[in-house]
């Protein structure tokens, strides 16, 4: 039996047992204990119908929110929990809720700017404006590569396009005769802006533009590294210039 066809019965069982009882089915919660299955077995439970999944191992887990295993569904963890697991069950919570609000930031952003016409003139200079603005937050204003980054966002909002459409490779050689110095200059500049975000969030977590920033620019992982590494921890956090880029979209559009 499927996972498919395994749901389908269990929510026969629901109905009819709803019914023996004078209760609505509607109210009841069916949880998927996902322990010992792998990403696309959860994906696949989600899109049979599931309603939660839930996990009892921590670092399973913690392997599968990186795989995005629980995308669409609400996620329980189950079971005992010890107390030194506490802190990284605590983060990765935060870690999928920071993931799930800034994916529906992005879908929005795109939704709106889809059924909006061409921008005029003016509007480049405003999303200059609030670009340089994000630039001086995050301490890159000053870098080489803030200008490559500025130019990369206005085609981009120009053209209600994103990074990750195009990657970013291509955009750098439609935009440059050496796109492979620019895309350098951006990567060094994006280095200084996770660096300077990171060291925010050693001296104050809920620093403000820590949390505005932090997730919408940077993998979140990444982050936490270079935090790790400012306090003398392990290597370096690794950029993502794809989702800098697409990130700087949505802050600029949402000022």
């Amino acid at each position: 039996m499927t996972i498919t066809e395994h749901i389908a019965a269990v929510r026969r069982e629901m109905a009819e047992a709803a019914r023996e009882s004078g209760r609505s089915e509607r109210d009841i919660i069916l949880v998927g204990a996902s322990k010992m299955n792998d990403a696309a077995a959860c994906q696949e439970a989600i899109a049979a119908g599931i309603d939660a999944l839930g996990e009892n191992r921590v670092q399973e887990m913690t392997a599968k929110l990186a795989e995005n295993a629980y995308a669409g569904r609400p996620l329980h963890f189950i079971g005992h929990l010890q107390r030194n697991k506490v802190r990284q069950v605590v983060g990765n919570v935060i870690r999928q809720m920071e993931n799930e609000r800034a994916l529906h930031t992005i879908q929005s952003v795109f939704q709106s700017r889809e059924s909006q016409p061409a921008a005029p003139a003016g509007r480049q200079e405003v999303w200059r404006r609030r670009i340089q603005y994000i630039l001086s937050q995050l301490g890159m204003a000053g870098e080489k590569g803030a200008g490559d980054i500025m130019e990369l966002c206005l085609f981009l909002l120009e053209r209600k396009q994103t990074a990750s459409q195009i990657g970013v490779g291509t955009l750098c050689s439609q935009l440059s005769d050496s796109p492979k110095t620019m895309e350098q200059r951006v990567r060094r500049a994006v280095e200084r802006g996770l660096g300077h975000i990171a060291s925010l969030g050693v001296e104050d977590y809920g620093n403000e533009f820590f949390t505005q920033y932090a997730a919408v620019l940077f993998p979140f992982p990444e982050v936490r590294a270079e935090m790790a590494h400012l306090r003398g921890k392990g290597g370096r956090g690794k950029v993502n210039l794809k989702k800098f880029l697409d990130g700087m979209l949505i802050l600029t559009e949402e000022y």
